[in-house]
């Protein structure tokens, strides 16, 4: 596989989305290979659909240098949205949970599981509970990798660094992450997470 093949088959949401000087309709389909109807399912896919429709010139509006008249959970949503639009296979993601709301929070994770169930998703996490029900996990100390494999069994592993990681902060948490590794993703709830620390 060439390197062009490559890139244009992997999707970058980094903590700070990328947007570009311009119209949502460009951000969303810079080469404008896409029809507009497709737009406007994947806005409905990500959950943007109803706030872009709002705006008085929708798909033209402008978006202002780095989406800078965006909120950051909006920016992630749209580099979503253009990921599906491209039809990518490879999703990178550096988790943003940091910087937005936890309603934002919830639905990109819903959209990541829903929209991407046929692509590798790697993330970045911040928050143990946005990757415990993800089919691996690496777990790395300054570096280096010094521990992998499925949340559901290292979760349940005595002394492993991804329990001790959970169990730091109390063993509600723990409990809470190894539910969602066993199937319930929408286990934590808004108050929940607002104890649970950047990992």
């Amino acid at each position: 596989m060439g390197v062009t093949t490559l890139r244009s088959n992997i999707a970058t949401t980094p903590q700070d989305p990328t947007l570009f000087e311009g119209s949502l309709r460009f951000n969303l389909d810079p080469m404008s290979k896409r029809e507009e109807k497709d737009l406007w399912v994947a806005l409905q896919q990500v959950g943007m659909y109803d706030y872009v429709k709002s705006l008085p010139s929708g798909l033209d509006s402008n978006v202002a240098t780095d989406g800078a008249n965006l909120s950051v959970g909006q920016r992630q949503l749209l580099c979503l949205a253009r990921a599906l639009l491209k039809k990518c296979k490879i999703i990178l993601m550096d988790e943003a949970t940091a910087s937005v709301d936890f309603e934002t929070d919830t639905k990109i994770q819903k959209v990541t599981r829903e929209c991407f169930q046929d692509c590798t998703v790697i993330t970045v996490a911040h928050r143990l509970s946005t990757i415990a029900d993800a089919d691996m996990v690496v777990v790395m100390d300054q570096g280096r990798v010094v521990e992998c494999g499925k949340p559901q069994d290292l979760l349940f592993q005595n002394g492993s660094h991804l329990q001790q990681m959970a169990l730091s902060a109390g063993e509600k948490h723990l409990r809470q992450l190894q539910s969602i590794s066993l199937g319930n993703i929408y286990e934590v709830k808004e108050d929940e997470r607002e104890g649970e620390k950047d990992e």
